[in-house]
């Protein structure tokens, strides 16, 4: 006697989920973690502008600004920006560690005349980084990966 219609497909189900699970394994690998990469590749999301402490607009961020890449390279204390092709110096890592499951970062803008403000950033596990400007709110967010 041959096996019953329902177990016959299950068996053909299982496996072809086995096979698939042999030929894709990389499905199943995890996210990379943003909050320990080495070189991180972030494009602008919004702008938050604060003229006032309680009077803060957000818009989109426009063409030029999603074009930029925002690359921070923890391995080289570096931050840089990258537009048509080539990279410009922003400035340098200061700090950056893990805390309560957000990275957080401090740059200090690379100026002409010498160091500039220090500039805090935060990370999260999803990979939305906010670059705080200012005293009164702004802000930068943007969305982050893992760059080779």
């Amino acid at each position: 006697m041959s096996p019953a219609p329902a177990a016959t497909r299950a068996r053909a189900w299982a496996g072809l989920a086995a096979a698939l699970a042999l030929i894709a394994p990389g499905a199943a690998q995890a996210e990379p973690d943003l909050l320990a990469a080495r070189r991180l590749a972030c494009t602008n999301d919004t702008v938050t502008r604060c003229p006032a402490p309680d009077r803060c607009a957000t818009r989109a961020a426009n063409a030029v600004l999603r074009a930029e890449v925002l690359v921070i390279d923890a391995a080289a204390a570096a931050v840089t920006v990258r537009k048509r092709g080539r990279s410009s110096a922003l400035g340098r890592l200061v700090e950056d560690r893990v805390q309560d499951g957000v990275r957080r970062m401090v740059m200090i803008e690379r100026r002409k005349s010498g160091d500039g403000a220090r500039v805090a950033m935060t990370l999260t596990h999803a990979g939305k980084l906010v670059v705080y400007i200012g005293d009164r709110g702004g802000r930068f967010d943007y969305t982050c990966m893992v760059e080779s």
